[in-house]
């Protein structure tokens, strides 16, 4: 069997234009903060103010959609980690910790330190 090259951005010039549009710049920003935030499209959507359909619109980097409403959704997500989340920083560690406010209080008596993958970890 032949193979042959098959060169998808040449050959449909429209995925050249999505992959280098400011769109796709702030999907793939939104795909990481949902990830790092841990929350569903159902939950997200709520968060932002959107149906889940029409959040995964943002995600698929929908060029009809004004890069103002991204940058709204980006801001509504950077305001619920500021507000949710606290970054820790341990003492002669090299790694930070994030927390959920509403959880981050620990004693350090029960706190305990462990590796996995030789990575530092807090308990």
């Amino acid at each position: 069997m032949k193979k042959v090259k098959f060169d998808l951005v040449g050959n449909f010039p429209e995925f050249e234009e999505l992959l280098t549009s400011k769109q796709y710049e702030l999907a793939q920003e939104l795909i990481r903060k949902r990830i790092k935030l841990g929350l569903s499209f159902e939950e997200i959507s709520n968060l932002v103010g959107y149906s889940p359909q029409e959040y995964i619109d943002f995600e698929y980097a929908d060029k009809n959609i004004e890069i103002s409403k991204f940058e709204e959704v980006i801001y509504k997500l950077n305001k619920y980690e500021e507000h949710n989340f606290s970054v820790g920083f341990e003492k002669n560690t090299d790694y930070i910790t994030l927390n959920e406010k509403k959880y981050s209080y620990k004693p350090k008596e029960m706190s305990k330190k462990f590796k996995i993958n030789e990575m530092d970890l807090v308990a």
